[in-house]
């Protein structure tokens, strides 16, 4: 089911996901040279989310690395994985993205400061310790509801 992913931490709160030179980022207004993304994804934890990134023709797959405090992104046909990229064992835990890790479900999403005004690099954090710069993060695949008075 295609599905535009939604980021919510306290700094965050609902931004959307976008892709910039097979990184993936979240931003309010992202600069032009990003684009948006909207993923496949299947519950079962056994195949690729493929992404479709507007304004290109490029489809790709959806990696975390699963080392340290590593970027997470987008691998297109026409270029190569990072070192240690995983590609299989997302699932969804109710409306939360998941990282399948044997039987753990596995939740270590961050967004790390990139220097630009209101863009956040979207990170994989192994061991979930605490990053200068960054906040731990939930991905979603539904916005949170507005409220008003």
């Amino acid at each position: 089911m295609p599905a535009i992913l939604n980021i919510f931490p306290r700094s965050v709160w609902g931004w959307r996901a976008y892709a910039s030179f097979g990184l993936a980022y979240i931003a309010t207004d992202p600069p032009s040279n990003y684009s948006s993304v909207t993923l496949d994804i299947a519950n079962t934890g056994d195949v690729t989310w493929n992404a479709t990134v507007s304004n290109t023709t490029d489809a790709g797959v959806f990696y975390i690395v699963d080392s340290g405090f590593s970027a997470a992104g987008f691998v297109s046909s026409n270029t190569t994985a990072p070192d240690g990229a995983l590609t299989v064992g997302f699932s969804m835990f109710g409306s939360q993205v998941v990282y399948i890790s044997g039987s753990n479900l596995e939740a270590q999403f961050w967004a790390q400061e990139t220097g630009e005004d209101g863009v956040w690099a979207l990170m994989w954090n192994t061991n979930g310790t605490s990053q200068d710069g960054s906040v731990p993060i939930v991905l979603k695949k539904s916005a949170p509801t507005a409220i008003t008075d």
